[in-house]
């Protein structure tokens, strides 16, 4: 999975870089030279085989957009519920499970 996601995004250690709350590796938009808007952080597995990630809803243009619309009572929790309807459909074969959404920093 770490691989997959390497071919498919820039990625990044999170000491080489200063965002808050990012451990292990920043993962960007493929060929990005702008770190300063990153997609999401995991720390790669060292047994098992759980990717816990941390995901930048402020980095999405989607999410900005649904936020400032100001259409929802929680943008936060719609946008978190679109994504993992999105990442379910693309990502056959491989089994998500959605912790409670902390929204302490979007």
């Amino acid at each position: 999975m770490c691989n997959s996601i390497a071919a498919e995004f820039t990625v990044e250690s999170a000491t080489k870089l200063s965002i808050t709350g990012a451990e292990g590796l920043v993962v960007f938009n493929k060929g990005s030279t702008n770190f300063t808007r990153p997609l999401f952080s995991f720390i790669p597995p060292t047994a098992g085989m759980f990717i816990w990630a941390t995901f930048y809803f402020r980095s999405s243009r989607r999410f900005l957009a649904l936020k400032a619309a100001g259409e929802v009572e929680n943008p936060e929790q719609v946008f978190a519920d679109q994504l993992w309807a999105s990442l379910a459909k693309e990502l056959v074969g491989i089994m998500l499970l959605n912790a409670p959404l902390i929204a302490d920093d979007i």
